[in-house]
């Protein structure tokens, strides 16, 4: 029998099995970072991303104040996710790509590096801006304002500062980009029942 980097992946992610869950993506936040500080804000955040797991075509924008732990509740509610179903298709949404890679960089390095989440990355698909996890069709693609997402159906989609800052909030023009970037990609990539999360900074 020829070794494959597919058998590879597919004999990885039956040794990898999970043996737990958490309850909560902030559960899973505390466990991965004991440092995790669980605030009533995340509270609120943790409620609201379950109830949206579990609401097919769901829609959920969570606006508040800087620093509040939004952004990175949301990453945790991502590997959450793919923890229990890692067949979901992710795709996270930013204003720049660069931003986006961060994002599909810091879940693709958490993986790597907690063995308890029981998920391997692709051997043949593990690049910052795009992901699958091994012997599944799940995984994370990330997209800066204005890129496609041709080709690849979204599960669940996160839309995670879709405007630099204020100018931009207050810009016509950016705003009709951002309606028309949801209209005419974001929106026609979603498969049957993917739920939305949209997060955004309120000043």
């Amino acid at each position: 029998m020829t070794l494959t980097p597919t058998l590879i992946d597919a004999i990885r992610a039956q040794l990898t099995t999970p043996a737990r869950t958490w309850q909560t993506p902030g559960e899973l936040a505390a466990e991965l970072d004991p440092r995790t500080k669980q605030t009533a804000a995340l509270d609120l955040i943790d409620d609201a991303l379950i109830q949206l797991a579990n609401t097919p075509d769901g829609r959920l924008i969570i606006s508040m104040p800087p620093q509040e732990g939004k952004s990175s509740r949301i990453m945790d509610f991502i590997l959450w996710r793919l923890h229990a179903n890692p067949e979901t298709r992710f795709a996270v949404a930013s204003y720049a790509q660069g931003l986006a890679n961060r994002t599909g960089r810091k879940l693709r390095n958490t993986i790597q590096a907690h063995r308890e989440l029981g998920l391997t990355i692709a051997a043949d698909n593990g690049a910052v801006s795009e992901w699958t996890l091994a012997g599944h069709e799940g995984g994370v693609l990330s997209v800066g304002r204005g890129a496609g997402i041709t080709g690849r159906p979204v599960d669940c989609l996160v839309i995670d500062d879709p405007l630099k800052d204020r100018a931009e909030a207050d810009s016509q023009l950016i705003r009709d980009n951002c309606y028309d970037w949801w209209t005419d990609s974001l929106s026609t990539r979603l498969a049957p029942g993917a739920p939305v999360a949209l997060i955004l900074c309120m000043a």
